[in-house]
């Protein structure tokens, strides 16, 4: 929580009450709610097609503090989704960027920005200082390690992905031990991604493949074909390396689908921090906005995981 007293937060509230009526009019929320947001700090990492959309809705809806980090430029393939830039910002940095126009949004709010990577070490300090934190990054590696920094200093953890038509939100609640966490989804190390190395050597040879993996009460089995040039393999379903940037730069994206889950991940994270509890902890949310359709699925404890257990 940000450090400044109560006064400063009532009159904040005072000078705001307008702005903020449609909030506290609702029945679950109310002042009491409207100044926790006031008082809280969040963190989004990437301020890509998710990221951007978050940060505007958390910083309209009255965040005390927001820290955005990114090390990315521009590009003009960026402009239709990441609706905070324009086409005078092309080869900028995005997180100052951000910080520009999310100060037009709303001048009260604080909010900083670093433009650079940052390693595990100082995203560890930076996560320690904040509330809550969004993960709109596009790279497994990157994921993994902010999970673990996350779950390590019991920060809640908003985890959002778009590709083509499809998206999903990821809420990881880290406060309690015997949650389950990101890598228990997936993990750097795991089989699945061991046998991308199987699957390229495989493909490169023309040679059928097939895939079976096991585990709990479920399973699933993979026929790759590998003789004909236009089929799929095993790397296009997922990979080692950046599964999201290199999907979207492949296969496109709807840009209002990056706009729906950023959403969601502005608005998981505004309910986490007033304590709004829905049951969707450790759940992953699916979309389907091609065929709208969504799932739930629930993301069970993996007792070998390397980093909750």
């Amino acid at each position: 929580m940000l450090t400044p007293g109560s006064q400063w937060v009532q009159n904040l509230m005072m000078d705001n009450q307008l702005r903020y009526s449609s909030h506290t009019r609702l029945e679950d929320f109310g002042e009491q709610s409207q100044n926790t947001l006031l008082k809280s700090s969040v963190l989004i990492i990437g301020a890509g097609g998710l990221g951007s959309i978050a940060s505007i809705y958390l910083t309209t809806s009255g965040i005390g503090q927001i820290t955005v980090v990114d090390f990315d430029t521009i590009d003009e393939s960026n402009l239709p989704r990441q609706i905070l830039f324009k086409a005078d910002d092309l080869g900028k940095n995005k997180a100052l960027i951000t910080k520009k126009r999310l100060i037009e949004y709303n001048s009260e709010a604080i909010i900083n920005s670093i433009d650079k990577k940052l390693s595990e070490d100082e995203m560890n300090k930076v996560i320690s200082h904040v509330d809550i934190v969004i993960d709109a990054t596009d790279d497994l590696e990157s994921r993994l390690m902010i999970n673990k920094i996350c779950y390590n200093l019991k920060k809640p953890l908003i985890v959002g992905a778009a590709i083509r038509y499809e998206g999903h939100v990821l809420k990881l609640n880290n406060t309690k031990d015997n949650n389950s966490c990101l890598n228990c989804l997936y993990s750097s190390s795991d089989e699945n991604l061991e046998n991308c190395v199987i699957n390229k050597i495989c493909y490169n040879l023309k040679k059928p493949l097939i895939v079976g993996a096991a585990i709990r009460y479920e399973g699933h089995v993979l026929k790759l074909n590998n003789t004909k040039d236009n089929n799929s393999c095993l790397n296009c379903l997922y990979s080692s390396s950046d599964e999201n940037l290199e999907n979207c730069e492949g296969n496109g994206i709807m840009s209002p689908v990056a706009g729906m889950i950023g959403s969601m991940m502005a608005n998981e994270c505004i309910k986490t921090l007033i304590g709004i509890n829905n049951n969707k902890e450790n759940t992953i949310s699916i979309f389907d906005l091609k065929n709208n359709i969504y799932q739930k699925i629930n993301i069970p404890k993996n007792m070998k995981c390397s980093v909750c257990s």
